[in-house]
């Protein structure tokens, strides 16, 4: 960070000997709430509330980091926008902002009454989806308020959603603290093994005729969802492993740009 800022972080279950890890936050929030739209908005309202109008407010999941330097430049996008964000198009060209990382004003966060609960719907030829963010998008639609999406400027991709990189400036890892399986995964199988393909695309081309509740339900009950995680995780940790081993972040840059 090129800016002066103060750290606030929502971190459940708190582990007081984990102190040592947190004596450069200013505030930590360990109310016991499990739901993603509840932690961001519990939390938005902390750091609103000791802040002043004109302060900036920057959110990142825990799995999301800014992998170049955050200079006043960068945050000049909310000068003409009420807001900026993270924006997943590649995931079914998703419209919403998405929490891994977002940033307003404060005065237009309070203004605007940012809520982060799912809520609205979006079609796509999938099907219908809603998540967390999709009821700021669809307040900023109806309003024609403009925003700034930062999109994905990878390279190279080692998966078609996680290890993104936005703007060339924040890293989301992806499904950092749940097991890791997306929307891609289970809808388009068949693009995430080299091996066995035409077993892939056999179960591709009989989930196209199930509902998106079916498909996810026959995945859990044959377990090739477990197959889907399984993979994954392997992935997950090899790239998390080279993160680790490289404080400069410069892996971020070799891996993916």
């Amino acid at each position: 960070m090129k800016v002066s800022f103060k750290l606030y972080g929502h971190i459940y279950p708190y582990d007081s000997k984990e102190n040592h890890l947190y004596s450069h936050f200013s505030h930590i929030e360990s109310t016991s709430v499990k739901d993603h739209a509840t932690k961001l908005n519990l939390l938005s309202e902390i750091i609103c509330s000791k802040a002043k109008a004109d302060d900036i407010i920057m959110l990142l999941d825990g799995d999301a980091f800014p992998c170049d330097f955050i200079e006043y430049d960068f945050l000049k996008i909310v000068d003409d926008n009420i807001f900026g964000a993270i924006q997943q198009v590649e995931c079914f060209d998703e419209p919403i902002p998405h929490p891994s990382f977002f940033i307003a004003r404060v005065d237009s966060y309070l203004k605007h009454k940012f809520d982060w609960t799912p809520g609205p719907h979006w079609d796509t030829e999938q099907g219908k989806f809603t998540d967390v963010g999709a009821r700021i998008w669809d307040y900023a639609l109806k309003n024609n308020y403009f925003w700034s999406p930062l999109k994905r400027t990878n390279k190279h991709n080692i998966h078609p959603l996680w290890f993104g990189v936005y703007e060339n400036k924040i890293y989301h890892h992806g499904a950092g603290f749940r097991n890791p399986i997306s929307k891609i995964d289970r809808l388009y199988p068949n693009n995430q093994f080299g091996r066995c393909k035409w077993l892939f695309k056999f179960i591709e081309k009989a989930q196209c005729k199930m509902s998106i509740e079916n498909i996810y339900r026959f995945q859990n009950l044959t377990g090739f969802k477990w197959l889907l995680v399984k993979k994954n995780k392997r992935i997950s940790r090899k790239v998390f492993r080279q993160i680790q081993d490289d404080d400069s972040l410069q892996i971020i840059k070799s891996l993916f740009l």
